[in-house]
């Protein structure tokens, strides 16, 4: 076996170690598991050489957590279950970033230091913990108009809004940015344009509006291209054009993007596109970076079963036996 071999044995070993949780998985063993069982369960991981990581997708979403007496059970049960010093993947804006622009920075924003070096406190000491999350609330709620803008063009097949049409002005904003995604001859004929406008609803969502609590890394990006200006929605709408322009094809063959669009298609027709359907598609962007996924989500659940790539790699936590794996 050749160096490059071995190192590729190395990597899809390293890869078999690792199992995702997500923020439902995580909420159900701080329910399900008392202190004894958490650390019990962390040697037996250390012992079988498993790697149990979290998302800064799930600290976002326990630190938002209103009800504090819960919030800091949560955290005070994963500080004694999660192998220390605890492991965190980058964020999803990090991953998209580098895997469709081709940009990479070794230098943690002052954002992620922040929330990296939290966690370490709450793993090593039993410490909690609050961020200020009041702007990204703000921003949630034009979020929000962007799974109206996926209804509206999942039901309706375009991203043309006649005035009849009772949406709110964000959303009809956000339809008119996708004017510049023109859909190709061949997803007109096979009567895919609303998966088309999806993906561009996605784009506008991760690359030029932000998912993220803090901009920083986003904003490290836009400020190496000559993309400038001082009012917000023509900002977006620049940045949208660029990157269409420019990343289109890199857009549409992405597997990270075709995955989490294929959720929201499947959500669209079962349950309907919801306030936590882009939450979760967001989850889906860490199945290409550890090997297993758990979870106690219900719509997650379901489009698994469904999904060739992730069926076997699924599980369900209310019938995950650690003491199996």
């Amino acid at each position: 076996m050749d160096q490059e071999d071995r190192k590729k044995t190395k990597h899809i070993e390293n890869f078999m170690k690792k199992w995702y949780f997500d923020t439902s998985a995580l909420n159900h063993l701080s329910d399900a598991m008392e202190i004894e069982d958490c650390i019990a369960t962390r040697e037996l991981i250390l012992k079988r050489d498993k790697q149990w990581i979290i998302s800064p997708l799930n600290l976002y979403e326990i630190l938002n957590t209103s009800n504090e007496r819960r919030r800091e059970k949560l955290i005070y049960k994963l500080s004694e279950l999660l192998p220390r010093p605890g492991i965190i993947f980058d964020t999803p804006t990090r991953i998209l970033y580098g895997s469709i622009l081709g940009y990479y920075s070794d230098t943690q924003t002052e954002f992620e230091r922040s929330l990296r070096d939290s966690w370490f406190n709450v793993i090593a000491f039993g410490h909690t913990f609050r961020l200020d999350f009041a702007d990204f609330k703000k921003r949630r709620d034009i979020l929000q108009s962007m799974t109206k803008a996926m209804n509206f063009v999942f039901k309706e097949k375009t991203c043309i809004a006649s005035d009849t049409n009772n949406i709110d002005d964000a959303t009809r904003a956000i339809l008119e940015h996708l004017k510049l995604f023109k859909p190709p001859d061949y997803v007109t004929e096979a009567g895919k344009e609303a998966r088309f406008y999806i993906t561009g609803i996605l784009v506008f969502a991760i690359f030029c509006f932000g998912v993220e609590p803090d901009m920083t890394f986003m904003e490290g990006y836009w400020n190496t291209q000559k993309v400038k200006s001082r009012d917000k929605y023509l900002l977006c709408l620049s940045r949208f054009e660029h990157i269409i322009l420019n990343y289109q094809y890199k857009i549409l063959e992405s597997p990270e993007i075709k995955l989490m669009v294929d959720f929201i298609m499947w959500e669209g027709e079962t349950k309907g596109i919801n306030r936590g359907t882009l939450a979760d598609a967001l989850h889906l962007v860490y199945s290409f970076h550890a090997c297993f996924i758990v979870s106690s989500d219900n719509s997650l659940i379901g489009f698994s079963k469904q999904n060739e790539s992730l069926s076997r790699r699924f599980f369900n936590t209310k019938d995950f036996s650690f003491q199996e794996k």
